[in-house]
């Protein structure tokens, strides 16, 4: 491989190599948009078309611009530190709040829906166990009510076969029947004698059958006129139908009488026309005429006279009042059997107790849909946080696009790295004799960074300590969901062990109930309990295994994946320092010569940073020293530990009673103190070893003599100054208020 080229490749100009960078840029660029498809535009969750048209787009943009542009190679390159910087980290942090819903939050909805199903289930077992207990034991009373119901064409022929049985006596009582059937026979007599003599009838025959057939059907209209009035009222009273009965046989005496009387009338002409017609008339007149003797067919009625219909002391007093009993339990006993309905009621203790109460299955239902839609919703927020962490990648692009425009707008932006070429700058101006920066003062390191050294400056080490004490906050929390999590499925995994039961229910039902008899009310009752006869044994064993829980643990990579990711996350808190040193460090190499003016004008602000500091200082002793201000910063606990070293010796252990540089501010080491105390007895103050050596040696807080107008022009007032006084870094002091010309 020829190292050489690749090391002019990187290191020469901008305009060499043009065909060689273009390619390298276009595979470059073609890496990071095939880094950002997988990444970013697949979890966007769009229609296949849609997602590979997209990161073609992203393909070819990316790669074409990579290899014709250098801001766009320069800005894709500054994507990588950005990534491994803070927009990458609150993109991991995302990412793993993301895993821990999808992880422990989820897995403790699904063992939470175990619980309640498994809650729903036993309860459903309990009531399918009751509810064969007391099938067992109200069954035969649920079969006699059913049989009731099915007893009802039994009534109906029940209630037939009493109608039947009532008719004749229906028929005595009402004689409907009777009347029509008598209007009948006389109406055939009637008709015969008509045929076989109608020739030979005389008038007064005819007239005389008239009469009868006048008679018989004046009765048969008055029963059909008593018929119809009879069904216009189906039930009457007691006293009605005694005296409608005393009619009816009177009315019927009356009517045999009438028709015995026509017989025997009849008889008489038949007998007179035989005996005219076999003999002469001469003879017929005088051996016939005893066949006119009619009006002994009237002997009966004359000999009885008027009372002889009469049915008083004949007929039985209540007969009508049992008759109309007889008939109100017919017609009560065919109306039920007509409109009989099965109901039954149940009285409820306290029925606004149970407004809105639901079964046990309706509850089981409910809660697990209530689950289910949690559940969905916990899908839907999956979607949306990466979604949202899709777009979120987007803002690594755009905070690399503004360092990359800050970086070539703003000369002091991000410009404090000791570069090759500021050390380049120092050595040359050692070899001219002029004043040098290197090294640096211990006042002015924490603001300059040496891009090379592996040791992290002060600012950089409180970044690491807050945010890795932050990281470990958020990595405490997840760990409680997760052990929550565990808690419930080991909990629901000892009730999957060790709680099976088997439950085995039986039960006997043995009765039998003999009715005897051949009664209707003997036909109704072994109906009615025949339902009883029930010989029944039940034997059930139930076992709760399917009721038991199935709780789902969480798979180990979950756990792999939140603990890595925040693991990668605090070795990004880490590097965070040296990951900063290289954006600089990139953009140095597609712009050397803006970096070489950012270097120049860090070395100058160096300089006079530097030269007014020392001025600053000791201007400020001095000022101090006219206004007899100093005295007082001298610490109480140092002068305690100094002028009794024997009780308060102990003191040296804790820095508030240490010595500190009347220059810096820095505390003197507990152990190898590089400290200078001035030499002078009444100097109660103290220097470091490079601020003694800043100030060559000199004490400007016992020596103001030197003290000179072009120093003092340099100090703040006094009033500003003893609103300082006791701020605890002169450091922080000099960099926020020096004033530098």
């Amino acid at each position: 491989m020829n190292f050489k080229f690749i090391h002019d490749l990187i290191n020469d100009p901008p305009e060499t190599h043009k065909i060689t960078r273009a390619i390298v840029g276009f595979f470059f660029g073609f890496a990071i948009a095939i880094f950002y498809y997988v990444t970013v535009v697949i979890d966007l969750g769009f229609a296949p078309y849609t997602t590979f048209t997209l990161g073609v787009i992203i393909v070819l943009l990316m790669s074409i611009g990579c290899a014709v542009s250098i801001q766009i190679r320069c800005v894709c390159f500054l994507t990588l530190p950005s990534f491994l910087g803070r927009t990458g980290r609150n993109v991991l942090k995302t990412l793993t709040v993301a895993y821990i819903i999808s992880g422990p939050i989820l897995n403790l909805s699904y063992n939470a829906k175990e619980v309640v199903r498994s809650f729903a289930c036993t309860a459903e077992m309990h009531a399918n166990l009751t509810k064969k207990r007391f099938d067992l034991t109200f069954e035969p009373f649920k079969q006699v009510m059913l049989g009731m119901e099915e007893s009802k064409a039994d009534m109906k022929v029940v209630a037939d076969s009493v109608r039947k049985l009532m008719l004749p006596i229906v028929e005595e009582v009402e004689g409907k029947e009777a009347m029509k059937k008598f209007s009948e026979e006389n109406d055939y007599i009637d008709e015969e004698t008509e045929a076989n003599k109608k020739e030979k009838l005389k008038p007064k025959h005819r007239k005389k059958r008239y009469k009868l057939v006048l008679d018989t059907n004046r009765i048969f209209k008055r029963n059909q006129k008593e018929e119809t009035n009879e069904t216009e009222e189906t039930v009457l009273s007691a006293a009605d139908y005694e005296t409608k009965y005393r009619e009816k046989i009177k009315g019927k005496c009356e009517d045999q009488l009438a028709a015995g009387s026509e017989r025997c009338r009849y008889m008489f002409a038949k007998s007179y026309d035989q005996c005219y017609d076999a003999v002469t008339w001469a003879a017929a007149w005088l051996l016939c005429w005893p066949m006119k003797l009619d009006f002994i067919c009237d002997a009966v009625t004359s000999l009885g006279g008027a009372n002889i219909c009469n049915p008083d002391g004949k007929v039985e007093t209540g007969i009508g009042q049992g008759y109309a009993g007889l008939k109100e339990a017919q017609k009560f006993l065919e109306d039920n059997a007509k409109d009989g309905q099965l109901q039954y009621k149940v009285n409820l203790v306290n029925s606004s107790a149970l407004v809105g109460v639901r079964d046990v299955k309706d509850s089981a239902k409910a809660i697990l849909h209530e689950f289910t839609v949690r559940s969905d919703f916990f899908v839907s927020v999956m979607v949306i946080i990466k979604r949202l962490l899709a777009f979120i990648v987007f803002n690594i692009i755009r905070s690399a696009q503004k360092y990359h425009d800050r970086y070539l707008d703003v000369i002091d932006h991000d410009n404090r790295y000791i570069t090759k070429f500021f050390k380049k700058i120092d050595a040359r101006r050692a070899l001219r004799g002029s004043s040098t920066l290197l090294p640096l003062k211990k006042i002015e390191r924490p603001r300059y960074i040496d891009p090379y050294s592996i040791k992290l400056t002060t600012r950089e080490r409180r970044n690491l300590i807050a945010r890795s004490l932050r990281l470990v906050f958020e990595v405490f929390t997840t760990t409680i969901f997760i052990m929550l999590d565990y808690l419930l499925y080991y909990t629901l995994f000892l009730v999957n062990k060790h709680g099976k039961i088997e439950i085995t229910q039986s039960g006997e039902h043995n009765l039998h109930i003999t009715v005897r008899g051949v009664g209707l009310m003997a036909i109704l009752m072994r109906n009615i309990f025949n339902r009883f006869n029930i010989k029944r044994h039940i034997k059930v064993s139930v076992s709760n295994i399917e009721c038991l829980p199935h709780p789902h643990k969480l798979p180990n990579y979950i756990f792999y994946k939140i603990y890595l990711t925040y693991i990668f996350i605090w070795i990004l808190v880490f590097i965070d320092g040296y990951i900063k040193r290289l954006r600089s460090k990139m953009c140095s190499f597609f712009y050397p010569k803006r970096e070489e003016q950012r270097i120049v004008y860090l070395y100058n602000d160096a300089l006079r940073r530097r030269s007014h500091f020392n001025r600053f200082k000791r201007s400020r002793i001095r000022v101090l020293v006219r206004e007899q201000l100093l005295e007082r910063s001298v610490d109480v606990w140092f002068v305690l530990r100094n002028d009794y070293p024997r009780w308060f010796g102990w003191l040296r252990f804790f820095a508030f009673a240490r010595p500190r540089c009347l220059l810096c501010n820095e505390t003197e080491p507990r152990k190898k103190s590089n400290f200078h105390k001035c030499e002078t007895p009444s100097c109660p103050f103290y220097y470091c070893k490079d601020c003694w050596k800043d100030i060559e040696e000199i004490c400007y807080a016992c020596t103001p003599d030197n003290f000179d107008s072009q120093d003092e022009s340099d100090v703040l007032d006094s009033n500003e100054e003893n609103a300082r006084i006791n701020a605890r870094s002169e450091e922080s002091y000099f960099w926020h208020h020096c004033v530098i010309c």
